[in-house]
């Protein structure tokens, strides 16, 4: 049997677990990565495919390619999440069901977000090591913003996934919890500001760390701000430059758009590493063939920049919700995958005035978080306060 912690996100989904004597593993997939794209996929042969198969096959069969569904899970149709989802996701086949809320077609028939989330999480049942020590008890993240609908569905989802005993904790504060792990008794209390951008949302929380204990001061985040809109905002710079270069609007084509935008993840991750890597036109569209696009790390950098700044503005709330400016910070803690972008993490550093005190990567660190704090509830430990979220 297993304590489970899952950090489902908009792009990516890690799954810490405890099963006793064997310590605590994340749970991986058949080609033993950790944290695996949270992407469904239904193929011509009735098969269903999640994570990094599934994310193959967006190109060739995007309709039946399912991907930041967590970004509408408990919306409604008319919410404007949903419709902001379906200008930026065209080829995702979105409709109204009698209840009005969003499902989509797919030739594994119509299926509600719910349906969705609750078929990607089981997937994880079936891997190593949650295969052999199916789980006992399971807290999940979930975004500051999330109103009681939002969490209504992802209770719902996970219980139809075969997770028991469920729990639910703001995304900061798992990632806050995480790094709790890390220290010490300290004598004096520290206040920590933990930053978490993931793929689809940012939040932002105010803690205390004191003597072993956590006190949560502050809240707050955006749904819509995260790496998706990243990928996006450089795929409609380097569209633009491919049309004035070579005179082909790839926006005019959803599959060659839809490569484009994958291209362009790849390369924001390429560009935390290196200073400058280059776009394969040929694979984008065969009227490119023969055709590259070069990006430099001082071209990337400032294409984001405003959705970084938006970020600050977050955490210039958060703080004044505690009562706190940056520099009466302790401590900075990092999270999402978005903070391995040094540009990201640096400009946090210099916001705060303190390097980031986290030594868990910061794409993992949430999951190990909702891991701890169902560790703690097993054990009829600390019972998480609730906190206000807006819908």
């Amino acid at each position: 049997m297993s304590t489970v912690g899952i950090d489902f996100g908009t792009a990516t989904t890690a799954v810490a677990i405890s099963n006793g004597a064997a310590g605590t593993r994340f749970v991986r997939d058949q080609q033993g990565k950790e944290v695996i794209p949270s992407v469904l996929a239904f193929t011509p042969n009735q098969r269903t495919h999640a994570g990094f198969a599934a994310k193959a096959r967006l190109l060739i069969d995007a309709p039946n390619t399912l991907h930041s569904f967590k970004r509408i899970l408990g919306r409604t149709w008319s919410a404007p999440a949903v419709q902001r989802f379906r200008q930026q996701y065209p080829s995702l086949a979105l409709e109204p069901d009698d209840r009005d809320l969003p499902r989509f077609a797919t030739r594994a028939g119509k299926l509600s977000v719910t349906d969705v989330v609750a078929q990607f999480l089981a997937t994880f049942r079936e891997l190593e090591p949650l295969a052999q020590a199916p789980a006992t008890r399971t807290t999940l993240s979930i975004p500051v913003s999330s109103g009681q609908a939002q969490r209504e569905a992802l209770v719902e989802a996970a219980t139809r996934a075969g997770f028991v005993n469920l729990a639910l904790i703001e995304e900061p504060y798992a990632a806050a919890l995480g790094h709790h792990g890390q220290l010490g008794a300290a004598s004096k209390e520290q206040i920590a500001l933990v930053y978490d951008l993931g793929g689809g949302t940012f939040d932002a929380a105010v803690v205390a760390y004191h003597q072993k204990k956590i006190r949560l001061l502050a809240l707050g985040g955006d749904p819509y701000l995260g790496g998706d809109d990243i990928d996006l905002v450089v795929a409609e710079w380097a569209a633009q430059r491919i049309l004035e270069e070579h005179r082909c609007d790839v926006r005019s084509d959803l599959s060659a758009w839809l490569g484009l935008v994958m291209a362009c993840e790849r390369a924001k991750i390429r560009l935390s590493e290196i200073e400058a890597t280059t776009l394969d036109l040929s694979q984008i569209d065969p009227k490119l063939t023969g055709k590259d696009l070069r990006i430099t790390r001082a071209q990337f950098v400032p294409l984001f920049s405003k959705l970084v700044r938006k970020t600050f503005i977050v955490c210039d709330d958060v703080l004044g919700k505690a009562g706190l400016v940056p520099s009466q910070i302790d401590m900075l803690v990092l999270s999402g995958g978005c903070c391995h972008i040094p540009s990201i993490r640096s400009g946090v550093e210099h916001y705060v005035g303190r390097p980031d005190s986290a030594k868990i990567a910061p794409d993992r660190l949430c999951a190990v978080g909702t891991l701890v704090h169902a560790l703690e509830q097993e054990r009829g430990g600390f019972q998480l306060a609730p906190v206000e979220a807006t819908a």
